[in-house]
């Protein structure tokens, strides 16, 4: 019997497959197609947001994003994934003036026809004001109903004002709401410490930069969003052998292992933990204790617990 699978870290606008590009020039006014993402900026990580920019132009209504969920739920049955936490861009979801509720509710119509369950972390880029954050923090319980469970500050980490967003974060996490940041991504590790020092979070997307202090000063932050093929795509740890999830293995850290942006990286989670098991000697010992990581990183332990339960007794 195939086993299920728990995803934590997606970014939906990083879910948007070559159809979906190429049905939005197809019905654009634009009469060339993007120049090479590879032309636009010689630096791994700035292609890379180009890239991502360049997709934004597609999730410009509902239906647009329904077409891009509907496709995640496909590679959710693909990769046998029966819980994931994808990460929805509340900025973009403003810019285009969509009513984030009305957004949730159509997801919630399309779930209600699958077997799987998804949960919802509204995350902003760094440049934008946390202060966005504060409808859904108000209207807590009625996001809670749409599945959201928590908010999370990603992107370009040179942009943080971590004493802003503490403040933010703080209110959010007075009424339930779980914190996720990004950091130690693209930053060094001084600045990476300030923004989880500051931000406090229940989770860290990547941490590289902070590896060593995860495990000993850091320790209280040790809640990890690991992204092997991201890290390397973006030539954040070229040589994977590198990566701190070395360290990590041998430490008593939580993590568990993600696609992040799986249209953009040709990746899918089933790749994700091949190459644990080709880099990472002790990725076994893991992988025997995955749900006790699962469990402690999730955002939703309690269904996350009812799920890893009922596949047990399968």
């Amino acid at each position: 019997m195939e086993t299920n699978n728990f995803e934590l870290h997606v970014h939906l606008e990083g879910c948007i497959w070559n159809k979906h590009i190429q049905e939005f020039w197809d019905t654009s006014e634009y009469f060339f197609p993007p120049i090479s993402f590879y032309d636009l900026n010689s630096e791994p990580f700035g292609r890379f947001l180009a890239q991502l920019r360049f997709g934004y132009n597609f999730l410009n209504g509902i239906e647009k994003y329904v077409s891009v969920f509907n496709d995640y739920l496909e590679y959710m049955d693909n990769q046998n994934i029966v819980y994931s936490e994808i990460q929805l861009n509340y900025a973009l979801i403003k810019t285009f003036y969509i009513d984030l509720k009305k957004l949730l509710k159509e997801f919630n119509n399309l779930l209600s026809k699958k077997n799987k369950t998804v949960r919802f972390i509204i995350d902003l880029p760094w440049q934008f004001s946390a202060r966005s954050f504060e409808e859904i923090i108000f209207s807590n319980e009625e996001y809670k109903e749409f599945g959201v469970v928590g908010i999370s500050m990603g992107g370009d980490e040179n942009l943080a004002r971590p004493k802003e967003v503490a403040e933010i974060f703080k209110k959010a996490r007075d009424v339930n709401l779980n914190l996720l940041t990004h950091a130690g991504e693209t930053t060094n590790e001084d600045f990476a410490r300030a923004i989880v020092s500051e931000l406090n979070p229940d989770r860290i997307a990547h941490g590289l930069s902070i590896a060593d202090w995860l495990i000993d000063d850091g320790k209280k932050f040790g809640k990890i969003d690991v992204c092997l093929t991201s890290n390397q795509s973006l030539n954040l740890t070229p040589n994977l052998r590198n990566h701190p999830l070395k360290k990590w293995l041998d430490s008593d850290i939580f993590f568990t292992l993600s696609t992040d942006d799986p249209a953009i990286f040709n990746t899918t989670l089933q790749k994700e933990y091949e190459i644990g098991e080709i880099f990472f000697q002790n990725f076994d010992n893991y992988k025997s204790n995955i749900n006790n990581h699962i469990i402690n990183c999730s955002f939703d332990k309690d269904t996350v617990q009812r799920l890893l339960f009922s596949t047990d007794e399968m």
